[in-house]
This record gives C-alpha cells, structure tokens and sequence, in this order.
C-alpha cells in the first residue's frame, strides 16, 4: 500500500525544490555554495538563503582543528624500527581551495602529514631523534610547507608516544 503512494512524495519533493531554504551558519563554519554553472563561492557566518534547484550547499568549519595520528611506522637511518604518534593542530584560511582541489580535504591531510612526518623520521637516527630540542618546529616548518596546496594553515605538530619497536620473531618447537 506504501509503494502505491510513494508517486505522490516525489511530486512533493520536486515541487519543494522550488522553494528557497534557510541555513544558519555558525562563526565557526563557512557556507560553500556551488551553483549549476560550476561557480563555487564563499559565504560568511549568519543567515543564508538558497533556492535548492540551482545551488548545492557544504558547510566547512574553518576554525582551529586538531588531528591525532596514530602509529606510523617506519625505520629510522640507522635501521631500527620504531613507531610514532603525532598531533597537529590547523585552521582552513583558503574554503574554496580547501573544497574544489581535494575530494576530501581532511584525508588528503592527513595523508600528507603521515607522509611528511615519515619522510622526516625516517631521514634521522634514534638518537637525534629522541635528542633533538626542535623535532617538534622542523615538522611543523615542513609540514606547512608542504601543505599549502590544501589551503590550510598549520599551527603546530607535536611528536607523540615515540617508541623503538622490538621485533619479535616466531620461535620453532623442537620438542618432537
């Protein structure tokens, strides 16, 4: 019985698509409108209207926001195997960048922060490493170099949890 009046919530819904929308966005967000002609533009915090026929809407928050990532493993120059955590905390300066020139910003991210901060481990021993008083102001200089394509801006990234891994290996049973 639903599906035979299922015909009429289509109709409702392609009549409703003529009917202008609200959107309130927050102080922390930015409204990205992307209209039929392929234009993408900026809309500021406040009230904002949009006629849902012609325009598709993404809400991007553009505040200071922190990642977390866990375990990257990698072997240092003088070959130890170690694993590493790190912590990176960032503010979107560019929305239109940040949503046209990545499917997914925040992957393409943290993709590029694994591989920046791998890259860079991996170029050290254990020792400058655990030593190094400025581990922390060289990954975050890399990584914002790095990073400028995204539009994004780094505040900071922290080395985190950085530990030797010892490798261990399966013990054969003589006992037969």
């Amino acid at each position: 019985m639903e599906a035979a009046f299922s015909w009429i919530g289509a109709i409702i819904e392609w009549f409703g698509l003529f009917i202008p929308r609200r959107i309130i966005v927050k102080p922390t967000d930015v409204l990205i409108k992307s209209t039929f002609s392929g234009v993408a533009k900026e809309k500021k915090p406040g009230l904002r209207w949009y006629w849902p026929i012609t325009t598709d809407i993404d809400l991007i928050t553009v505040a200071r926001q922190p990642i977390d990532i866990k375990q990257i493993n990698f072997v240092t120059k003088d070959g130890l195997p170690c694993k590493a955590d790190c912590a990176c905390t960032y503010y979107i300066n560019d929305p239109i960048k940040f949503f046209t020139e990545n499917y997914e910003g925040h992957l393409a991210l943290f993709e590029l922060i694994s591989f920046v901060f791998s890259k860079k481990l991996r170029s050290m021993t254990f020792d400058q490493i655990q030593n190094s008083s400025k581990i922390n102001e060289d990954l975050t200089e890399e990584i914002t170099k790095e990073a400028d394509f995204l539009g994004i801006e780094v505040e900071y990234v922290r080395l985190q949890n950085f530990t030797w891994m010892i490798p261990i290996g399966l013990i054969k049973d003589d006992r037969d």
